[in-house]
């Protein structure tokens, strides 16, 4: 899928067309990534993420992922018990990664 082209329907009120775009983005998707962004995208899934954005700063202040992972999951296991420790350590990765990339 273009971007563009995405932008493009959009703007132009094509409506249908941006959506096909869309669905046919996510059907190409590999399965693996497609089950790590469906896992963040339910209620657990954004406590999770947004306690992991919180925690970059721990991660700039020295401490490993892991480290930061385990002091975020003692604080919120249980407003997300359908989750893991696992969870938390690749949001922390994911977003650790976005961060270095975009100021890089």
């Amino acid at each position: 899928m273009s971007v563009e082209n995405f932008i493009g329907d959009i703007l132009s009120g094509n409506f249908s067309n941006a959506l096909k775009r869309l669905e046919d983005w996510w059907s190409g998707m590999q399965p693996e990534l497609k089950a790590f962004v469906q896992k963040f995208a339910t209620d657990e899934g954004q406590i999770v993420w947004n306690a992991a954005k919180a925690g970059l700063s721990d991660l700039a202040s020295g401490k490993t992922i892991p480290q930061a992972a385990a002091d975020i999951w003692a604080t919120i296991s249980t407003q997300a018990p359908s989750m893991a420790l696992t969870d938390v350590e690749d949001a922390l990765g994911i977003l650790s990664r976005a961060q270095t990339t975009s100021t890089t």
